[in-house]
């Protein structure tokens, strides 16, 4: 798959739960930073109204425009934790591996295409954030000065986004590609039944005459007094009650 794809609605509005979750959970974060490390880590606080204002954004546009509100929505999401991890720890500390969740995200939700577009992003910032440290823009809490030591938490990090990567784009392109084909079989099975239904309408439409003429005979049978002598009006009830029985059972 070679595009973005659309969001179903279920997803999208699954999304929006997870986005809900997703910020409660940065707060509760920030402030367990803040509790312990004080004024510090107060650039931290600027994520939390972000997210917030993003994801009513994202729950109101999306079933408008679900592409454009996702694919906005998840690189909010990577500004934001690209900054919270240049600020606690830092390339030392692992926390560009939270891109992950970034990543998986976009897979599901939008295809292999996303994920791997992602992957460039976490990589991207992680490599980004390594050279801010070396010009002395680091992090506030939880620094490690040895370029070494955090030269391999970066590799290791990298790998682990990498290779969440390459997960997530191979197996969200099978998934994307049973739930086209669960959509087809379903479409296929819809317009089956719709020309079923058709069929007996039309069926219906054609028998209802004959019965209704049928049943008019049966009529005329039980109510006319010009038969002949051999036809008395028993026999011409019998006959028509015969009629009406066949009619009930047709119709």
């Amino acid at each position: 798959m070679t595009r973005l794809l659309v969001p179903d609605e279920v997803l999208l509005g699954r999304f929006g739960l997870v986005r809900i979750a997703g910020g409660a959970a940065y707060t509760v974060a920030v402030a367990v930073l803040f509790a312990l490390y004080g004024a510090r880590v107060w650039p931290l606080l600027l994520g939390v109204p972000v997210l917030a204002a993003v994801t009513v954004w994202h729950v109101r546009r999306s079933p408008r425009a679900p592409r454009l509100t996702t694919v906005g929505s998840l690189a909010v999401d990577a500004v934001v934790l690209s900054g919270a991890a240049s600020l606690v720890g830092g390339t030392g500390s692992g926390t560009v591996m939270l891109h992950t969740i970034i990543i998986v995200s976009a897979g599901i939700l939008l295809g292999p295409l996303a994920a791997a577009a992602f992957t460039g992003v976490g990589a991207l910032a992680g490599l980004g954030q390594l050279a801010l440290e070396q010009l002395g823009v680091g992090p506030v809490v939880l620094a490690r000065p040895e370029l070494a030591d955090r030269a391999t938490i970066l590799a290791i990090s990298l790998g682990v986004v990498a290779s969440v990567g390459v997960l997530t784009a191979t197996y969200a392109s099978r998934l994307h590609e049973l739930v086209a084909e669960a959509g087809a079989e379903a479409e296929v099975v819809r317009r089956r039944g719709k020309r079923r239904r058709q069929l007996v309408r039309r069926a219906s439409i054609d028998v209802a005459a004959p019965l209704r003429e049928l049943d008019a005979v049966a009529e005329q049978l039980g109510a006319s007094r010009a038969w002949p002598d051999a036809w008395d009006a028993q026999a011409r009830e019998r006959v028509a009650a015969r009629l009406r029985m066949s009619v009930a059972r047709v119709d």
